[in-house]
């Protein structure tokens, strides 16, 4: 069980450290200030993990009470995947295609 949970926890931390980088540099190409570019991730992502963590505390309450913390959650996962296969499109090399990238 704990072996499971650190993989979880290790996996998470990679996918979310793959998207913040990525997201402050498309935030960078974009014309954000280099100083400032860390923070369109933290918005992004960081809705997603508060979200996420409030569809699991809500959830006893009923669906109700989830309706609305699913909803930001699906809009910001919608966000941050565009955003992510822009950044991957943009930032590709030459010899990279850009349907692998």
């Amino acid at each position: 069980m704990g072996a499971s949970i650190i993989g979880t926890v290790l996996l998470g931390v990679g996918a979310f450290w793959l998207s913040f980088t990525a997201l402050a540099d498309l935030a960078s190409r974009a014309g954000t200030a280099v100083g400032l570019a860390w923070v369109w991730p933290l918005i992004v992502d960081g809705v997603i993990v508060i979200a996420t963590m409030s569809v699991v505390a809500l959830s006893p309450y009923g669906r109700a009470a989830t309706r609305y913390p699913w909803l930001l959650l699906g809009g910001a996962a919608l966000v941050s995947i565009t955003a992510n296969i822009t950044h991957a499109l943009v930032a590709a090399v030459e010899t990279v295609p850009g349907i692998v990238a």
